[in-house]
Order: structure tokens, then sequence, then C-alpha cells
């Protein structure tokens, strides 16, 4: 019974501890407009961005757009991260699910030369990038506008 206790006691421990190595969502969601400004020169906004730690922990972040003229919107992403990377404070993303996409031609033709720096890791925290980030991407409900509507 004591084992039992004590290895409880060891995983809350563990737990508090990992919790307060991630950032809260609002914090991250700011981090990532500035950070995305100042790599691409385009404006975005986030409307919300929350941990969620059941059925597996995630990171999903809702309504997410461009501040451009005709901007790319998407409705949900939700990132499945590799628990072990976070412990060594590092970008690795089991999964990541992409669902309401709306992009145009136009849209999108706003990155063209705007690949500058995208690999590095973010320039505050302590965050490094895991030599594969991300192992798979799923998109739901993409979109796709041509120059013609």
């Amino acid at each position: 019974m004591w084992g039992a206790l004590l290895l409880v006691g060891v995983l809350v421990l563990a737990g508090a501890y990992l919790l307060s190595r991630l950032p809260d969502g609002d914090r991250l969601a700011r981090q990532a407009e500035a950070e995305f400004e100042q790599r691409l020169g385009i404006g975005l906004q986030i409307g919300s961005v929350q941990w969620q730690w059941r059925p597996v922990p995630q990171l999903v972040v809702r309504v997410v757009r461009m501040r451009q003229y005709e901007p790319i919107t998407v409705e949900q992403i939700v990132a499945v991260p590799r628990l072990r990377a976070l412990w060594q404070r590092q970008i690795a993303l089991e999964q990541v699910d992409v669902d309401g996409l709306h992009l145009s031609s136009a849209a999108v033709r706003a990155f063209r030369g705007q690949d500058a720096g995208l690999d590095d890791a973010p320039a505050a925290g302590g965050w490094k990038l895991a030599p594969v980030p991300l192992s798979r991407i799923v998109f739901r409900d993409l979109q796709w506008r041509d120059r013609r509507g």
C-alpha cells in the first residue's frame, strides 16, 4: 500500500512539474502571433489556445485568421505533442489535425519569398525543434479558391 501511495505521489509531482514547464494558452497565443508576424510580415489573430488532457494531452487552437486582404482562416487546429520531447523542451508533434482551412490563391501568394527563418526554433522560452518536429498532419474541410473565385 505504501508503495502504491509513493507511486501516486511521484506521478502527481511529475505532472505538476510538466505543467509548470508548459506555457499557458493565452501567453502561447500572443507569442505565436508575434513570432508569425516577425518572421513572415503578415499579422495573425488567434481566437483561443488551450491545453486538453483527455483522452490524450493535446493543444487546441481555435479561430485562426491572417490579417491580409483575402485572409487564410482555420476553424481549429489540434496538436498532439510527443510527451517525451516536452520533458526536454523540444517541439515535437505526433499529429496535427487541421479543421476548416479556407485559403485562396491570392492569400497564398503573400507567402512567396517569406520562408526565411521558418525552420528556426521560437525565440523565447528555451524551446528547440526536434529532429523530426511533425510526424503526421490531417486536413478536414479544406477549401481552396482559385483566382476566379
